[in-house]
């Protein structure tokens, strides 16, 4: 199980997002899914997690399959619709792809 520490934009933010509740700008969450993870971070808030196993240390290799791209963009705040409408390539280009892969 992974715990996220969500901290939202305006630091005394308390109320509600997505089935969380924010007391004075932070929540907890235990197993958020990639959508609501994209979410927060599409929309200005800080992902941290106790779990760093599950956080990419960065981009796949450029050669890796384009699934791997398109879980690392979601990681990232695209949404997956707009994600898979794109190629390997344009994915590596957008998001990074300086990891070659092994030599």
């Amino acid at each position: 199980m992974s715990s996220y520490e969500i901290s939202a934009p305006v630091s005394d933010f308390a109320g509600s997002v997505a089935g969380l509740n924010f007391t004075a700008g932070r929540a907890v969450a235990v197993d958020l899914g990639p959508s609501a993870l994209a979410y927060f971070r599409r929309h200005g808030y800080t992902v941290a997690t106790d779990d760093q196993a599950t956080e990419p240390d960065g981009p796949p290799a450029k050669s890796a399959a384009k699934s791997a791209w398109v879980e690392f963009a979601m990681a990232r705040g695209i949404d997956r619709a707009e994600a898979e409408g794109m190629t390997r390539d344009q994915l590596a280009e957008t998001y990074g792809g300086t990891n070659d892969g092994p030599s």
